[in-house]
Formats: structure tokens, C-alpha cells, sequence
């Protein structure tokens, strides 16, 4: 958790500036790197199309042509299909793992930050279109990006109004009954201009990134080893060494994580509990998935791998 003032728009090129010679007189950037930072910084900031010109021009992760040439109208769309990731590089969907053969519908993954309306809506979508907390409805959408397209079509009034309404239908009753977590500070208003905090989303990113990195490095080597090519299989190894010192941990890790996920799904859609009771064990439940995002990122930052 941490303290941060808000800067007018346009100025954080000048803060990024300072913070990049900073980082470069500290030699954690090349000037290569203090120099795309700058650039492309001052390039998002300044340019009349709109966009992400400047990370599109340096490279950046995440970062899209097609936000600058398409239309604005398009750009939540194109946010969404193309790489899911909205204008501060951040996923917008909370994403299955791929390499999961029983893979959680997308109306029952969402962040621990994403408004609890827009996560009825998109569950009631999917058991409206024969779907439960298991299995996909013939609709099925995110209620991240359900969330994202009302925040872009209503704009900044639009996402007041729905930050005040869940503050008064979910934070403040949790809160008076002393059930107020700290990543409820996104979800209040004005506080969070001021209180920033690093929680599930942060730390579950940075595992997915990782965790898919050496998953995939696995299932290289798996299939140089099928086709018995053993050049392959030595030059796999010398590409993916950090990746595959760690990958029994992170399977082992990964599908942890996993079924204690189909555990709580079940016990959402389990109507012969009561809420309260079920309340309190998917909180349980949440904070061991957090607990174990938490022992994949300490492996991967062990072999840096990001």
C-alpha cells in the first residue's frame, strides 16, 4: 500500500524524465532503455492521434497499432480482442491457464477489484445460456470486460456513478461489519486517487506471465523429446535453462492453484449453502490461491523470470 498524488495531464512526461535519469544514473537502465522510456513517454503524452503511438514506436509489451489507427470508438474492442491489456499495459480480463483442461468459465474469473455488479451480470448471462460455475453458458463474457466497455462508453462520469453505487450496495456494509481488505481501497471513491495498492491483481499478473513462460518451455521439450530429436532437445535446454529448473514447481504450484479454484467454484454454485457460510470459506479458500501466487512468484523471481 502506498500514497500517490495525482499529476495534471501532461506532466507526468517531465516525472517520467526525472525518474528514468534517475534510474540510469543508478544503472539500472542502458541509456537505450532511459531513452525509449522518455521518448516514448512524451510521444503518449503529445501526440494528436490518440493512442499508444509512443509504446507502439518503442516496442513496448502490450502495445497496439491498432489503438492509434482505429477510430476511439473502437479502441475498448480492440483492447479487449487483441491483447487484453487497456491503456496503463494492465490486463483487463483475468485469463484461464491455457494449459488447463477443465478451464473455469470466463463469468466466474475476475479480479478481487472488479465491481461485484458487474460480476452478477455476467454470471447471470452465463446461467441464462444453460452455464454454471463450471461450465460455460453458450454466453459467456468477462465481467472485467463487460466493466472496461462501460468505463469507456460512460466515460469518467459514467464510472463515478458505478464506483459510488458499489461503495453504498458492497464496500460500506462490508466495512461497518469489519470485513474492509485493503483492496477495497480501489473501489472507494476519491480515496483511491490517493491510496495506491498492490494486491491479487498485481501479484496474479506476474504470475501468469511467468508461469506461461515456463509452461511452454515444458511442453517444448516435451515435444523435441517426441519426435526424438536429440539436437533439439540440447538446444531447448540451452534456451529455456532458468525455465526449466523451476518447471516441476511451478506445474506443482499451477495446479494448486487450480483445484482449489474448481473448490470454490463449486461452493459458489452450491445453493444449499448458506450465503454466510459460503462467504467466509471462499474467503478462506482465496487467501490460500493468494498464498500460492504468491510461492510461484518468489520461484520465478529467484530465476528472474518475468
Amino acid at each position: 500500500k502506498y500514497l500517490q498524488i495525482p499529476l495534471p495531464y501532461g506532466l507526468n512526461a517531465a516525472f517520467n524524465m526525472g525518474r528514468s535519469l534517475s534510474r540510469f544514473s543508478r544503472g539500472q537502465y542502458s541509456i537505450g532503455q532511459a531513452g525509449s522510456t522518455i521518448f516514448g513517454t512524451a510521444t503518449d503524452v503529445f501526440n494528436p492521434f490518440g493512442g499508444n503511438l509512443g509504446a507502439v514506436i518503442t516496442g513496448e509489451d502490450g502495445a497496439s497499432i491498432g489503438n492509434v489507427i482505429a477510430p476511439t470508438i473502437a479502441d475498448p474492442f480492440i483492447d479487449v480482442v487483441f491483447d487484453n491489456t487497456d491503456f496503463k499495459n494492465s490486463q483487463i480480463a483475468k485469463k484461464p491457464n491455457a494449459f488447463d483442461p477443465t478451464p473455469t468459465p470466463n463469468s466466474h474469473l475476475y479480479w478481487s477489484t472488479t465491481d461485484p455488479n458487474f460480476v452478477k451480470i455476467a454470471q447471470a448471462i452465463n446461467s441464462l445460456t444453460f452455464g454454471s460455475s463450471v461450465e460455460k453458458g453458450f454466453i459467456d463474457p468477462s465481467p472485467d470486460v463487460l466493466e472496461h466497455i462501460y468505463q469507456f462508453m460512460t466515460g469518467g462520469a459514467g464510472s463515478f456513478a458505478a464506483r459510488v453505487g458499489n461503495f453504498g450496495l458492497n464496500v460500506a456494509p462490508a466495512a461497518l461489519q469489519g470485513d474492509f481488505e485493503e483492496d477495497m481501497i480501489q473501489a472507494t471513491p476519491i480515496a483511491r486517487r490517493f491510496v495506491g495498492y498492490v494486491g491479487e491483481r498485481g501479484d496474479t499478473e506476474e504470475f501468469f506471465n511467468g508461469r506461461d513462460k515456463v509452461l511452454l518451455a515444458g511442453e517444448v521439450l516435451k515435444n523435441a523429446y517426441a519426435v526424438g530429436n536429440m539436437e533439439e532437445v540440447e538446444s531447448v535446454k540451452k534456451r529455456f535453462t532458468k525455465e526449466l529448473r523451476i518447471y516441476g514447481a511451478i506445474k506443482n504450484v499451477n495446479n494448486a492453484r487450480n483445484r482449489i479454484l474448481r473448490k470454490m467454484a463449486k461452493i459458489k454454485d452450491n445453493p444449499r449453502i448458506p450465503k454466510a457460510t459460503k462467504d467466509a470459506a471462499i474467503k478462506k479458500l482465496s487467501e490460500q490461491v493468494n498464498a500460492i501466487v504468491m510461492r510461484g512468484n518468489q520461484y520465478l523471481n529467484q530465476y528472474d523470470i518475468q
